[in-house]
């Protein structure tokens, strides 16, 4: 495990969702680093969808 297979995912905005906000919080966490974020956000999810 780690930031080269992990992605995140949200329901957001879906009424349902327990956190609302999940997204908005997900994008402070600054400490990732930008290389990080980019794998985690977009990065590792292109490579899983093959997109």
């Amino acid at each position: 495990m780690g930031d080269h297979v992990l992605m995140f995912g949200s329901d957001y905005p879906h009424a349902e969702s327990r956190f609302p906000k999940s997204a908005d919080i997900v994008l402070d966490w600054d400490s990732l680093g930008e290389e990080r974020m980019r794998r985690l956000m977009w990065d590792n999810a292109a490579k899983c969808f093959r997109l």
